[in-house]
């Protein structure tokens, strides 16, 4: 048989009969009369099944049967098939059995038997016909499906009407071309006798049988639909389907592939994703479930859900356990993680550092669908290597300050006399007394730091010293000196 090099065709379901009345035509041979198709059927996988049609049978009594040949009959003469091989060809000295002028036809112009309904006589079955003069019929011929045309069948058949007769030696002979048939990428075309199949009146168009495979423990949902190409249109239109149920589980969509392989044909919802079917065949989708994780065990390890910071970022030690499977971060799932309200952490992959509020978002993929929520925070580290320390000055009639001392780098460091009011401005003071200096010291990821520490200005005592002394006496010896000189030298004058 001349075939594509296609896969056969595998469609499951109902036989699709399309009756097309047909004007009756003509043959040349003398031994049929009128004939008339009255349905071509293609099966569920689109093989040829049956051809019912009428005819009449103008010989003699006798035997017929039909056989469906993968070429023409090469004669081509002006004589009718029976006046060729029953008076002048090889058949009109030997007595040919049915098998026999089978294979005197592949031998003689290398016509194929594909199908026929078996040797009349002795074949006991539905298909055996006997025929008298003038005699009028209605013919059914039912082929095995597993040897007959399918959708993938490129070349024409032809249907010939076998007969036995006596001129023949009481042997078999081909009678008539009784129809030619035609896959085409549509559907089969035929034409009566030896016409060209090609006539869109004459045409059995394909259809296809989508079955959809809901999987072990699935039930419900749109089981089977059939889909037929139009009039204008090669390829049928898909439409939307009810999804099937499964406990535990999502239901993804249907695929040409199992376990969501191949081309997605309908999504979750039931909707086609593919608008025609874009297959010469039937074929089955397959259902592809996603874990429900709602039933999923999730813990996360106590010490991690609260954090405290480092520098580095942060993120839960999760177990996710389907059962007794836990699942594979990055296989099964991934994590993202986002800020809660107030603080603001866009989504991300990246694990957060700074202190907040946030949450894990496990969003699983896979065998799994859907996501999951984990909250978790970084609360601040305590701030240390910073003292307060109190300072005592002698009074100077300088400006004086005070500040912790430690590791201060990349802090803020508030001041307040009060310790309810703080400011960036550093008290200072020059005067004698005592002050209080309450702090605030500030850093990013850090708890902040409170303290104080007393400012003491001392009063200065003034000590005689030497010096002062000496200083003292020769001012009062300068003095007194003084004095006794201006008193001589005012007597002096008096007596002068």
């Amino acid at each position: 048989m001349k075939k594509k090099g296609k896969t056969i065709i595998n469609l499951l379901f109902a036989i699709i009969i399309i009756s097309i009345a047909i004007i009756p035509n003509k043959t040349t041979n003398a031994a049929v009369g009128d004939i008339g198709i009255e349905s071509v059927v293609l099966d569920s996988s689109n093989r040829l099944k049956s051809i019912s049609f009428n005819h009449s049978w103008m010989g003699g009594n006798t035997y017929i049967s039909f056989v469906l040949l993968d070429d023409k009959i090469g004669y081509n003469g002006p004589d009718s098939l029976y006046e060729h091989f029953c008076t002048k060809a090889e058949a009109s000295t030997i007595q040919y059995t049915f098998e026999d002028s089978l294979r005197y036809m592949e031998d003689l112009y290398g016509s194929s038997n594909i199908a026929n309904t078996g040797d009349p006589i002795t074949t006991n079955n539905q298909m055996k016909m006997s025929v008298t003069y003038s005699g009028h019929y209605q013919q059914l011929i039912n082929f095995d499906i597993n040897n007959t045309i399918d959708a993938n069948y490129s070349d024409k058949v032809y249907l010939y009407q076998w007969a036995l007769d006596g001129a023949c030696n009481d042997g078999y002979y081909p009678d008539a071309l009784v129809a030619v048939f035609k896959m085409e990428e549509d559907g089969l075309y035929y034409a009566i006798g030896d016409n060209e199949p090609n006539d869109p009146n004459k045409v059995i168009k394909f259809t296809y049988t989508i079955t959809f495979d809901r999987g072990t423990g699935a039930s419900g949902g749109t089981e089977s639909i059939q889909v037929k190409a139009g009039e204008d249109e090669q390829y049928p239109k898909l439409s939307p389907i009810t999804i099937p149920h499964k406990d535990d589980y999502v239901f993804d969509g249907y695929y040409d592939g199992e376990n969501g392989t191949g081309t997605k044909y309908y999504d979750s919802n039931g909707n086609n994703i593919v608008q025609n079917w874009d297959k010469n065949s039937s074929a089955t989708l397959y259902a592809k479930w996603i874990k429900s994780t709602t039933s999923l065990d999730i813990t996360v390890q106590k010490d991690d859900e609260t954090f405290i910071y480092d520098g580095d970022g942060k993120e839960p030690i999760l177990t996710v356990k389907d059962g007794d499977k836990i699942l594979v971060e990055g296989i099964d799932y991934d994590l993202e993680f986002v800020g809660r309200e107030p603080t603001d952490y866009p989504q991300s992959e990246i694990p957060p550092v700074m202190v907040g509020d946030y949450t894990a978002i496990i969003i699983f993929k896979g065998d799994y669908d859907g996501t999951r929520e984990v909250p978790f925070s970084i609360e601040p580290a305590p701030l240390t290597d910073i003292t307060f320390e109190d300072l005592e000055i002698d009074y100077d009639g300088k400006e004086h300050g005070i500040n912790p001392s430690g590791e201060l780098d990349d802090t803020t460091i508030l001041y307040s006399l009060d310790g309810e009011t703080y400011t960036e401005e550093m008290p200072k003071f020059k005067d004698v007394g005592e002050y209080t200096v309450y702090f605030k010291v500030s850093k990013e990821g850090y708890e902040d730091l409170y303290g104080s520490a007393t400012l003491t200005i001392n009063k200065v005592e003034k000590v005689q010293t030497m010096d002062s002394i000496s200083k003292y006496f020769f001012l009062l010896l300068f003095s007194i000196v003084s004095l006794i000189g201006t008193t001589i030298f005012v007597k002096k004058r008096k007596y002068n």
